[in-house]
């Protein structure tokens, strides 16, 4: 069991986790300018299992984000929760869905075709929405596709996917780091709208 800024994980190697899982939780207040006043929730569920030989794993990853507007105030527009590119509905463009929430429903098989290369499958759910209790089962966004991953025994290289949605017939992608592994989860990529800060409330397990 190792402890890494304030999480603890018991995996081997956090970019291509085989087992266990990540339950993380974190809000943030924001006060600025102009009415500025809101406080975003970040709330994942991620569990890993090997299937059938070792390395060929199934992952799964639930992902809520929410926006509660404080004192009047607001949320900036770039500062809503976004669906679209990077890890979060890889069919589609990035920032293609945007509201005050976000539910995404993610599920991806891995599996090593040769050496340090790897293979996966992805299917991804995912809807925007201002209240709960807008979210309706039909208003969700498909994205399927599929990937290929190199990387070596302590750390993950380069990834290419190519996806399908309703909005892109085929979308050509690349990312530095695995898709809602730990590393991505914990550490996220500088630049990347869709992270998230972990250190509140969050365990791995």
């Amino acid at each position: 069991m190792l402890e890494s800024g304030g999480l603890y994980h018991s995996f081997r190697n956090i970019s291509y986790p085989e087992s266990g899982g990540l339950a993380a939780v974190s809000f943030d207040l924001a006060r600025g300018a102009d009415d500025v006043s809101f406080g975003r929730l970040g709330a994942e569920l991620s569990r890993y299992r090997t299937l059938f030989w070792k390395e060929r794993v199934l992952a799964a990853r639930v992902r809520l984000d929410k926006i509660f507007p404080m004192d009047d105030g607001f949320a900036p527009y770039n500062d809503l929760p976004t669906l679209g590119g990077g890890n979060r509905l890889r069919g589609y463009k990035r920032g293609t869905y945007r509201g005050e929430g976000a539910l995404l429903l993610a599920v991806e098989y891995r599996w090593p075709v040769w050496d340090t290369w790897n293979a996966s499958l992805f299917w991804e759910e995912g809807q925007v929405f201002d209240d709960f209790d807008e979210i309706e089962s039909d208003g969700f966004g498909s994205s399927v596709g599929a990937g290929l991953t190199m990387r070596t025994e302590t750390a993950f290289l380069l990834g290419l996917r190519l996806a399908h949605s309703a909005q892109t017939n085929l979308l050509l992608g690349f990312s530095l780091a695995q898709e809602f592994s730990l590393a991505t989860d914990l550490y996220p990529v500088a630049g990347d709208p869709g992270a998230h800060e972990p250190g509140r409330g969050a365990r791995l397990c």
